[in-house]
């Protein structure tokens, strides 16, 4: 499949994911679930890999526009984020309190999210777990849009419209954010949402990070101009691993 069809597949998959993203709470059929046990770190390795080859300047940047081959800048400063239990805790509650495709339930300060509606379009009651839900999420979604469309440019622009089109450049803009240095996520199974009532299956998938500010027209992390800038601006707390591009914190007491 080339190029120009996977991207108008990839549009109409985002359509049916964007569709499900934000279901009305009253009608959901389990609660929300924080992630824990094995699947933060098995989640934090996808993320994390994919920012280090941003920040050593080896992921192919993708616009749909764009037909030579480009990479994103590296980066001076972009930090390998680590699990944050209570922002998992808060995105279920945040998936929770979805009231006409709103979360009433409060925003951390200084915390931005990213979330998907996921449809693999099994028959039956689909109870697929926890790790299918995060891997159909990261693989046919985040990574795809990435992969495919991109963005428009490194530096941030705030989106022009509440599409599918503008909500996944915002969120690849936060899940490439520099300064990002924590990430929760939570689940919830929403099989009883499609008539006639299970039929299908769908499921909601919610993260939050943080800390997190833009500013328009300004590059989502500082640009390295040269490989020997790349993590050039690490912290002391959180010294630059030359292997992966990325600040890492020190261990408690270290």
């Amino acid at each position: 499949m080339g190029k120009a069809e996977r991207h108008s597949q990839l549009c109409v998959d985002m359509r049916t994911l964007l569709g499900l993203a934000f279901l009305v709470a009253a009608t959901m059929a389990t609660a929300a679930v924080p992630y824990t046990g094995a699947m933060p770190g098995y989640i934090l390795g996808f993320i994390n890999a994919w920012r280090s080859k941003v920040a050593l300047s080896r992921q192919q940047w993708y616009n749909s526009t764009v037909t030579t081959e480009l990479y994103w800048p590296g980066s001076k400063k972009t930090y390998q984020l680590r699990w944050d239990a209570g922002l998992a805790t808060n995105s279920s509650k945040r998936l929770n309190s979805l009231q006409n495709r709103v979360a009433t339930y409060p925003l951390p300060a200084g915390t931005l999210e990213i979330h998907v509606g996921l449809f693999p379009n099994t028959v039956g009651t689909n109870l697929i777990t926890n790790k299918e839900m995060f891997d159909y999420a990261w693989t046919n979604t985040w990574l795809a849009w990435i992969s495919t469309s991109g963005v428009p440019s490194i530096n941030y622009r705030p989106p022009a419209n509440t599409g599918y089109t503008e909500s996944y450049i915002t969120q690849t803009y936060r899940l490439v954010h520099g300064n990002a240095q924590k990430i929760g996520c939570a689940f919830r199974n929403n099989t009883d949402q499609l008539a006639p009532a299970g039929a299908y299956g769908s499921y909601i998938l919610w993260c939050q990070l943080s800390p997190m500010a833009f500013v328009s027209g300004t590059p989502v992390y500082p640009v390295a101009n040269s490989p020997c800038e790349i993590c050039s601006q690490c912290p002391a707390t959180a010294p630059c691993n030359p292997k992966t591009g990325l600040c890492v914190f020190k261990a408690t007491g270290k």
